[in-house]
């Protein structure tokens, strides 16, 4: 029986963009940096490092893969062919640092890890999402929050699941009406 695999260089890109666009800002981790230094440790001498830059490019994926793999290299000290991370930096659009910059500025809350989620889902799953957020298993509900409320108040678990997701979503807005005010006062 076989198995299907990513090569090194389309592990090396995926790796790197999740890690910056799906967990940027708060809740990037040391070890998904740290599964990036590994395919480059291993598996390094089978990455095609030019086709890496290339495909980076077409997905415009670049800036992501820039700053993941710079990362990754003033974490561990990862090997690197000389002087490649230069040639990724002048591949890199100023839309798409614009947009990693961004991403690792957004507040790490379910709100917005919720928005992320859905944009990359086609409407019907969107949908589904949605109302699999608003309206989640009673198991869930009694699992998320341990209120010990008797079977027969259950009802009750969802007007306190919406208070919550409306808690998340205003405490969301606030930051980032305030950093959109800080950033006009100090022309950023």
């Amino acid at each position: 029986m076989h198995a299907l695999q990513l090569s090194p260089t389309a592990n090396l890109l995926y790796l790197s963009a999740h890690l910056m666009i799906r967990h940027g800002g708060e809740w990037i981790r040391l070890l998904r940096f740290y599964d990036l230094h590994l395919v480059c440790e291993r598996q390094g001498h089978r990455v095609n490092w030019d086709e890496l830059i290339e495909r980076a490019a077409e997905y415009h994926w670049a800036a992501s893969l820039y700053a993941a793999m710079q990362m990754t290299q003033q974490l561990f000290a990862t090997p690197l062919p000389a002087g490649w991370l230069e040639q990724l930096a002048a591949r890199c659009t100023p839309t798409e640092q614009h947009d990693i910059a961004a991403i690792q500025q957004l507040p790490q809350t379910q709100t917005i890890r919720a928005l992320q989620h859905l944009a990359g889902l086609p409407w019907r799953a969107r949908a589904r999402l949605v109302r699999a957020i608003m309206f989640p298993t009673r198991q869930y509900l009694r699992w998320r929050y341990p209120l010990d409320l008797p079977h027969v108040l259950d009802w009750l678990y969802y007007p306190y699941r919406w208070f919550d997701i409306g808690r998340d979503s205003v405490t969301t807005l606030s930051y980032m009406l305030y950093r959109k005010d800080r950033e006009e006062r100090d022309g950023t």
